[in-house]
């Protein structure tokens, strides 16, 4: 059975969304996503950041839980994301399922597995309709910048200018205090740092 969480962390405590999430500021409704994965401080990981993002989440561990999910709702998710490789049903299994039974489809679909790169099937993305595929390799900032263009892309598509992902190291003081962080992204406007 999969786990209703947008008002429980991973541990079941109780979480509300931040008060300056993104859906928030962007004026929009809350954005619906399920994470797919057998990896339980993977899921917990989603899980946080996208409860950051003021989403509503969902998790499941394996495909059979996730396709119970999708068969009660009514309204499609903004996003789907999903592993490859789970016990009871596959990352893959439950991708032929949405594609062959009446499921509501996901308005997005992002696989994200350790085990997996575009490369070694390149035919997915077009065979069922999936959006990106990245690997768990990545560092988590960058996987989270992939995220907020999937999730928000109507409002990122509006913007007059581009930033890229870029990860350093920066120090910095305030109020006599000194933070140590890592930038998040680079436009012209600024280093965002989170």
């Amino acid at each position: 059975m999969s786990d209703s969480a947008s008002n429980q962390d991973s541990s079941g405590a109780s979480q509300t969304s931040s008060p300056v999430s993104l859906s928030r500021r962007l004026g929009r409704s809350r954005r619906r996503v399920l994470v797919v994965d057998d990896n339980e401080l993977f899921r917990g990981m989603m899980f946080d950041q996208l409860i950051d993002l003021g989403c509503e989440v969902a998790l499941a561990k394996n495909g059979r839980e996730a396709y119970r999910e999708l068969t009660q709702r009514e309204q499609p998710l903004d996003l789907l994301i999903l592993d490859l490789w789970m016990e009871h049903m596959s990352g893959l299994e439950l991708l032929k399922a949405m594609s062959t039974k009446s499921v509501t489809r996901p308005k997005r679909i992002l696989v994200i597995s350790g085990l997996f790169s575009q490369r070694s099937d390149p035919g997915l993305l077009d065979r069922y309709d999936v959006d990106l595929c990245l690997s768990k390799n990545l560092p988590e900032l960058e996987i989270l910048y992939h995220i907020k263009h999937l999730l928000f892309a109507d409002v990122i598509d509006r913007r007059d200018y581009s930033r890229i992902v870029l990860t350093l190291p920066v120090e910095y003081t305030v109020n006599e205090t000194t933070y140590r962080e890592e930038t998040f992204n680079l436009g012209c406007n600024g280093m965002y740092i989170m």
